[in-house]
């Protein structure tokens, strides 16, 4: 695979400062991530053959939800579908959710070098299979974002500014988003979570 890229638009994440905002990007399903836990869900819920099962079928089905597609609608906020290549709005984080992103991609590999935490209090509920297999594994709300996404693909960094344009923009794209929280300045650097499983717990994480 061949790529292209725009020095002086890379994001790497050097930009973000406190007092930008954090938008999620609603995703439906898993996207591919924590299947083990899936199928170990379905196994408990259903047998061991839970695939030949046909009271299951209605959450293999839902299970199998298509991965939300984001990378045409960060394109074109970055600027890649303009003649002149001109960004429409400074992404200044993009952070990809799979099961422990929060602690692992969002915390340490963004914010914790950099001194900087967040306080995520606006998220969006996890798909209702995800609260479903949850609940038959037993899981708690913190397990549960260590192996899935709970219902964002993605996160974006932005300044406050460019809030209210994203969101509308997004709902031209078809993709649903919100603002889920902010990056604030902390003697001692965490990512703080409001979870949307279903004990509503508050989950902290520190570097």
């Amino acid at each position: 695979m061949t790529g292209v890229y725009d020095r002086r638009r890379m994001i790497t994440g050097n930009t973000i400062a406190s007092g930008m905002k954090i938008i999620a990007l609603k995703e439906r399903g898993f996207r591919a991530n924590g299947i083990s836990s899936v199928r170990k869900s379905l196994a408990m819920r259903f047998g061991k053959e839970w695939w030949s099962n046909p009271d299951a079928s209605d959450a293999i089905r839902a299970a199998a939800e298509p991965s939300v597609l984001y990378d045409r609608f960060l394109q074109h906020l970055n600027g890649w579908n303009s003649k002149q290549f001109e960004q429409l709005v400074k992404i200044h984080g993009i952070i990809h959710l799979s099961g422990g992103a929060f602690e692992g991609k969002l915390g340490h590999d963004v914010l914790f070098p950099r001194g900087l935490s967040a306080e995520i209090y606006n998220l969006w509920e996890p798909p209702p299979i995800m609260q479903s297999c949850a609940d038959w594994r037993g899981m708690d709300d913190e397990g549960s974002y260590n192996t899935w996404n709970g219902g964002q693909g993605v996160l974006l960094i932005v300044s406050a500014d460019d809030v209210e344009w994203i969101l509308w923009e997004s709902s031209n794209w078809g993709i649903e988003a919100l603002c889920s929280g902010e990056v604030v300045k902390r003697d001692e650097p965490f990512v703080r979570i409001q979870s949307k499983f279903a004990q509503g717990t508050e989950i902290t994480y520190r570097s």
